[in-house]
């Protein structure tokens, strides 16, 4: 799977999130410090995922990270990294942002 089809499954899932909550696409980009319209290129999928501004979401949401990509595939086959030490070290700051 490539990372744009991990980024629309990951945009779908915040779509979600911010309707069930009642929430405009202004509150929730106003909260991570973005523009309403790069919010706008999340929930479309258009772009890459900063682990800071997820766990800024999964904190708004109260919510874990884990949480938030619960149904999504592995990271690890999207990241086309040889060295799975890099990987190991990116997955592992995840949790301590």
């Amino acid at each position: 799977m490539h990372s744009s089809n991990w980024n629309s499954l990951l945009g779908i899932k915040l779509r979600k999130l911010r309707l069930k909550n009642n929430l405009s696409q202004s509150h929730i980009a106003y909260m991570l410090d973005i523009s309403r319209n790069s919010y706008i290129e999340w929930e479309s999928g258009r772009v890459d995922f900063s682990f800071s501004k997820l766990h800024k979401i999964c904190v708004h949401y109260v919510i874990g990270l884990d949480e938030l990509l619960k149904d999504l595939p592995p990271l690890n086959i999207i990241f086309n990294i040889h060295n799975k030490k890099a990987l190991l070290k990116l997955i592992s700051n995840a949790f301590y942002l």
